[in-house]
């Protein structure tokens, strides 16, 4: 952006003269792209009074720049465009036509206008000759945020051609003020299937069903309103049946969200009755006990009743029930700190897992079938991290033994590591059956254990509901967890700290037979699937050499490493016992299999919400370390972004502490880190075939990268605007910020932004359509604080003690950060502001 023009936009200018806008608006008809482009940001940026002119000059150029000028409408319209636009919606050409109503759905517009601006978009939805304006029309319907919007679209669902009304659901689920009439909708089919619309429909309709109906103050009390989840679940149509389980889901962490937990344990008891399986009604019950309550004997409740129904299930599926039964009542128990007690209930769980497998032939595929069984490989990994999942939480009744205060230098009883041990085995045949069999996995580290479902870490350690956790210190025994793994897996924990004195064999994996072998196994595995998928290349009627030719090249690495190894292995050994520096020289072919976890990262952030802000940043200073220093397992993009990562949670941790310069300067270099990086790749995709593989893989990383570093920025912005008190550098990160990401969380920031800036009706008009959930009712308060609203600023922060920080030390930590935030400073004169905070201390 230029930089004279960047204080226009910002309101801190003079008013560009009306010759000025001319000559941009005339730069608009040239044949280069790059002047055009330049032009159009330009104009964009002058904001209102460019608009008006170009709505001005409109009817007297050609089709061309009246695109141009309608595209300049799109981001620059005001209040004060609406009726040029109006005497504009017939123009000859479909794009400008499509443009100007995009144009009347800006969220810049506000509440301005609003009967005439929908009135508008209606018509063009149903008789305009464009299919591209008719459907342009309809989102435009949706993004006004007006409440006079839901009958139009409701309306248009009907009248609208069978082809243009799923498009027309997605607008109505879209409008949050459209609850009601969604829930209706959705249950009428139920009631009236004669009158019930297409499956394409309804499954768009569904999706959302669960999220709308709990936002309803009694949503789904009603025996009506419950229909849907139980009829559509094995509807005939496949889409309908997963938008129906997801929609439970969705409506589930919707009540959970708004910490209406009797309801959803209501919902699924009602459910159960009803016509649910009642062993995924007791499951989701005790999971919802166990995560979100904390009451360890409701949990053992569910569990128990999950264990007796499962007994009447059918032979495929009872094993599966019974062993999630036995496993959440083993949590239970060792949630309630009986610890011998829980530690016999994961043996029997382990039994059950292993009977899985002898029960389930088709979990392990044939390898030598011509196409490998990618569902029976899926179910195969599933059961095999499961089992991993067991030994984590079965290694935990012997970490949690002893005083804490003394876990930092006391070596755990060595049957935790021999549990350890073994998860890792579990964890490396899940990768060598997911290889063979071509089946996805979300990650091939630890991770794929410590972030599963029912694992220890997502289910108790980070959650402070269980009585026994709280006070951090289910955030110390996950410390001393990740110490223990990184004693018999050091590559891959970076950040923890090994315990001295465990043998060879249970710490390195490459001197362990059976770890190594498995090594050797995923290899071998990936060369078969590089072969498969050489074989696929070269029956393709269109032959892409490019591809080919990486493939047959990576082949030939891994058959030169393996002889490499084959020979300087036999030389090791025959010598005598190899050290670990000499093992890993010889098997670093294996040892790039072994993926670092990003672990560390996950507990310092825990660590530091939790106000252990010196535990979270000498953990995560330890795993820049450990990264700097080189991993056999992380190649550039993982040691960039991860070392970014880390870089931003010291920041972090710096500001919680009160050093905005040293947080600002760690925070910098992430940016310069992750710009440098971007740049790198930007480079290498530019030498990419446009289309193919390698090109789409540089497009998601580049993505990635560009969204940390707007996560960096947007930091930084939160550091000079709280910290610093330096609103001009803040909204300087902002914006930077703003330019790389555009969800609707930065949508709310936007917002804040501009009211910090004086730009009052601009910040109302952002407001105006976002859902006011949970994770936005801070930056809310303080967006209505700096527009003078009082009621709604204190309501919305009152809101988020409530809901977003219900243990102590978040809560404490959120009552010190509003204390000293510049935005909320318009309460600090209520007295109502400081019983709030006093409330929320007290608890």
């Amino acid at each position: 952006m230029i930089p004279a023009l960047w204080f226009l936009a910002l309101g801190l200018g003079s008013v560009p003269q009306e010759d000025e806008v001319d000559r941009l608006l005339s730069l608009l008809g040239v044949e280069d792209a790059a002047i055009y482009a330049e032009t159009l940001d330009e104009l964009k940026f002058l904001g209102e009074v460019a608009a008006l002119r170009a709505l001005e000059t409109f009817d007297g150029v050609d089709f061309r720049e009246r695109r141009a000028r309608a595209r300049v409408l799109v981001d620059a319209v005001s209040p004060a465009c609406i009726p040029p636009i109006l005497d504009r919606l017939r123009d000859d050409d479909p794009l400008v036509r499509r443009l100007l109503c995009r144009a009347l759905g800006s969220f810049n517009l506000g509440s301005a206008e609003v009967p005439r601006r929908v009135q508008a978009l209606a018509e063009r939805a149903t008789q305009d000759a464009s299919l591209d304006v008719r459907r342009e029309a309809v989102s435009a319907l949706s993004k006004t945020g007006s409440a006079a919007a839901v009958g139009v679209l409701d309306r248009l669902l009907d009248e609208l051609p069978p082809s243009e009304r799923a498009h027309c659901a997605r607008a109505l689920v879209d409008l949050p003020a459209a609850r009601v009439r969604l829930c209706a909708r959705v249950i009428s089919a139920f009631e009236e299937p004669l009158k019930a619309p297409s499956d394409t429909v309804l499954a768009v309709l569904l999706d959302e069903y669960g999220k709308a109906l709990a936002d309803l103050p009694v949503g789904g009390e009603a025996p009506r309103e419950r229909v849907p989840f139980v009829a559509a679940r094995h509807h005939q149509d496949p889409e309908v049946a997963t938008a129906t389980r997801r929609t439970l889901d969705r409506a589930l962490a919707r009540m959970v969200e708004f910490g209406e937990l009797e309801r959803a344990d209501l919902l699924l008891e009602k459910l159960a009755a009803e016509g649910l399986d009642p062993r995924e009604m007791f499951y989701r019950r005790a999971d919802l006990a166990l995560t979100e309550s904390g009451d360890a004997q409701a949990t053992l409740q569910h569990a128990r009743s999950l264990q007796r129904a499962a007994r009447g299930a059918r032979p495929e599926e009872s094993g599966r029930w019974l062993l999630f039964g036995e496993l959440y009542a083993a949590i239970s128990q060792f949630g309630a700190g009986r610890i011998e007690e829980a530690y016999k209930g994961f043996g029997r769980a382990a039994q059950r897992a292993q009977q899985l497998f002898s029960e389930r032939t088709d979990l392990q595929p044939d390898p030598w079938a011509e196409e490998p069984s990618k569902y029976g490989g899926s179910l195969a990994v599933d059961r095999l991290q499961l089992a991993g999942v067991i030994e984590l939480w079965s290694a935990l009744t012997y970490l949690d033994r002893g005083d804490s205060k003394t876990w930092l230098h006391t070596m755990p009883d060595a049957r935790a590591l021999r549990h350890l041990r073994q998860a890792h085995v579990f964890l490396l045949r899940a990768r060598v059956v997911a290889e063979r069999t071509d089946s996805p996995l979300g990650s091939v580290s630890w991770d794929s254990l410590i972030d599963r479902n029912l694992s220890p870490y997502r289910l108790v350690l980070t959650r402070s509901k269980v009585d026994r956790f709280r006070g951090g210190h289910g955030l110390r025994l996950a410390h001393r967890l990740g110490r223990a793994i990184a004693s018999v897996a050091w590559f891959e924990m970076p950040g923890f700290e090994p315990f001295e004195g465990v043998s060879r064999t249970l710490a390195d994996p490459l001197y362990d037979q059976e770890r190594r072998s498995l090594l050797v196994e995923l290899r071998d595995e990936e060369r078969r699937s590089l072969g498969r998928r050489l074989d696929k290349l070269r029956r393709q009627d269109v032959r892409d050499r490019n591809s080919e030719s990486r493939l047959v090249y990576y082949l030939r690495e891994i058959r030169r490493i393996e002889e490499e190894e084959r020979v300087s292995g036999a030389r090791a050994f025959s010598a005598g016992e190899p050290s670990e520096e000499e093992l890993l020289s010889i098997y670093s072919g294996l040892a790039r299999y072994l993926q670092p976890s990003g672990f560390a990262l996950s507990l310092a952030d825990f660590m530091r919400i939790e106000g252990m802000a010196q535990e979270a940043r000498g953990l995560a200073e330890r795993a820049l370390r450990d990264y700097a220093g080189g991993l056999p397992g992380s190649g550039a993009l993982l040691t960039e972004l991860m070392s970014a990562q880390l870089e931003l949670s010291i920041g972090a941790t710096l500001m919680d502490e009160f050093r905005p310069q040293e947080a600002e300067e760690t925070c910098l270099g992430a940016a310069r880190r992750l710009e440098a990086f971007e740049n790198t790749l930007t480079e290498m995709r530019a030498e990419t075939e446009p289309g193919s593989m390698q090109a789409a893989r540089f497009d998601a990383q580049l993505r990635q990268t560009r969204t940390l570093r707007a996560q960096v920025l947007l930091s930084l912005a939160v550091n000079a605007n709280v910290r610093l008190q330096d609103p001009d550098k803040a909204l300087g990160y902002f914006e930077g910020a703003y330019e790389l990401d555009k969800r609707e969380f930065m949508r709310i920031l936007l917002a804040c932004y501009r009211a910090r800036s004086g730009r009052e009706e601009e910040a109302r008009g952002v407001l105006m359509g976002i859902d006011p959930r949970p994770a936005f009712y801070y930056n809310l308060a303080c967006t209505y604080a700096l527009l003078g609203e009082v009621g709604l600023a204190l309501d919305y922060l009152a809101r988020d003690f409530e809901e977003n920080h219900r243990t102590r030390g978040s809560r404490l930590r959120q009552v010190e950060w509003a204390r000293e935030d510049p935005d909320l400073a318009g309460l600090r004169s209520d007295p109502r502001f400081e019983r709030l905070l006093s409330a929320a201390e007290s608890k």
